[in-house]
């Protein structure tokens, strides 16, 4: 006998996972704790993005006619509309607008980073601002505004990130209409030119 007792060593190893159990349940309780918060951040996060997707969305048709009681931040160009061009509420949407003798420009911007490009007016000739997206050399097709059968235009909506109607009604009156950015989920081709018949040659003053 060596003098050791063989029952020492399993009382050591008993204490020993003793001193062990309080450290490894506060481990494992925050390890617990960290999981369940990364949960709840991923939840809320993916929340804000569903909701982020349903209000940059929304399911919506420029009208034809300008509502009588719609709100207009650009004159003549109804905030309904804007926000159902660029899928966009209003509350996403920056405006600037800017008069000038001959015409006006209102350019709209959401935080897509999508650009919208209102300009109608009076030129000479055939020589009116434009961003040449809509150009028969571009594979723009014709189109004629119910609203001003007498004149004549192009839309081009073929990719669907770079738009434009462009029209000119007659007398040096047009209308330009172009979007440029983030590919919209949209019918985009139609709301250009129903956008194009609800602001109408009416809003270009003659000469």
């Amino acid at each position: 006998m060596n003098g050791h007792d063989p029952r020492s060593g399993t009382g050591d190893n008993a204490l020993h996972v003793r001193r062990q159990s309080p450290a490894r349940a506060i481990l494992a309780l925050l390890l617990t704790v960290t999981l369940l918060v990364l949960i709840g951040v991923s939840w809320r996060l993916l929340g804000s993005h569903d909701d982020h997707t349903r209000k940059k969305m929304p399911d919506l048709t420029v009208p034809s006619v300008i509502p009588s009681d719609s709100a207009q931040t650009c004159r003549g160009i109804p905030d309904q509309s804007v926000q159902a061009l660029l899928g966009s509420y209003n509350d996403d949407l920056t405006y600037n607008s800017v008069h000038l003798q001959n015409y006006t420009t209102c350019t709209i911007a959401n935080s897509n980073k999508n650009i919208l490009r209102i300009i109608y007016g009076r030129a000479d000739g055939d020589n009116f601002p434009s961003d040449k997206i809509a150009t028969e050399k571009n594979g723009a097709k014709p189109v004629v505004l119910q609203s001003a059968p007498q004149g004549h235009g192009l839309v081009n909506s073929t990719d669907s990130a770079d738009a434009e109607i462009v029209y000119q009604c007659g007398q040096g009156q047009f209308i330009s209409i172009t979007i440029r950015g983030y590919v919209l989920e949209t019918p985009v081709e139609s709301n250009l030119i129903n956008m194009a018949n609800s602001i109408s040659c009416w809003l270009v003053p003659h000469r």
